[in-house]
């Protein structure tokens, strides 16, 4: 088995038909390939991947979720979020929104986990030539976090809702408010 093969070499797969039988020189360099992708997960999530990857629960999806997802530059994830969030709030049920936030609270970190996992791997096939430390530079690029992504959607969520009239500012009477 050649270094090119070693590369393509599926972890579970070693784990699942070789067992404890591989060659040392192949076991070592797939344990290698396995740290760099951690290391480079690790980049791409930033300064709380142990909060994220040592933890089941995300509070700031429960209390903020699809902004967190904003926030984590997961924007596709974040639109489907706002959109679940609408479809919900035309059912009769009035605590549909908060099951989806327990649901946030429970999922958002492996969702999140698999979402870097995917980003890495797409990351080290574009960058097929690159060592370890500029792949991390090239993750840490990419991964993150964007408080301006968090700012201008909530500024587009405002507008969409005055246009539509959804959340209409012109209804609100200033007088009735300061005679009560």
């Amino acid at each position: 088995m050649n270094d090119n093969n070693v590369e393509n070499f599926d972890i579970n797969e070693k784990e699942n038909n070789y067992g404890h039988n591989l060659d040392p020189k192949i076991k070592e360099k797939l344990d290698q390939k396995n740290n760099t992708d951690e290391y480079l997960i690790r980049k791409f999530m930033g300064q709380n991947a142990n909060k994220i990857l040592g933890s089941s629960i995300n509070i700031g999806a429960f209390f903020f979720g699809a902004l967190y997802f904003f926030y984590r530059k997961m924007y596709i994830y974040g639109i489907i979020i706002i959109v679940i969030n609408y479809l919900l709030t035309l059912l009769p049920f009035k605590y549909a929104g908060l099951l989806l936030s327990i649901f946030l609270l429970f999922f958002t970190n492996k969702i999140y986990t698999d979402f870097a996992y995917g980003q890495v791997q797409s990351i080290k096939r574009i960058n097929t030539d690159t060592n370890k430390d500029k792949l991390g530079i090239e993750c840490a690029k990419y991964g993150g976090t964007s408080i301006i992504s968090v700012v201008l959607i909530i500024i587009a969520l405002t507008v969409i809702l005055a246009v539509t009239g959804v959340f209409d500012i012109r209804t609100v009477d200033v007088n009735s408010i300061i005679k009560k």
